[in-house]
């Protein structure tokens, strides 16, 4: 089992707990890194709508949800198919696979 796995239904909890001390949840951390990324793909590429994501390490897909209404087509890799199916529940509009990282889409 992949050392996640064990957290696949209760990941944004532990998060919470893990930073809960700094005042902001993780939804608001999540939601500025999203922003980031698209940002930066803007800044390098121009609009983002045509542009293909991979995620590598998605989780449960909780940063793909605010990616993915911005981008062309959105895969995510985990090697927690836990996380895997849990992501594809979260965004039925991405694509994920398990995958131990040595092969990517």
């Amino acid at each position: 089992m992949p050392p996640f796995s064990q957290y696949s239904e209760t990941y944004e909890a532990e998060v919470e707990r893990a930073i809960g001390f700094i005042g902001p949840g993780a939804d608001f951390f999540t939601e500025v890194k999203a922003a980031e990324i698209l940002q930066s793909a803007r800044r390098h590429f121009g609009a983002t709508d045509d542009l293909h994501f991979l995620d590598v390490g998605c989780g449960p897909g909780v940063t793909d949800a605010y990616l993915l209404p911005h981008v062309g087509s959105l895969t995510g890799v985990d090697p927690s198919t836990d996380f895997v199916k849990r992501a594809a529940r979260n965004n039925p509009g991405a694509s994920y696979l398990a995958s131990d990282g040595q092969v990517l889409p």
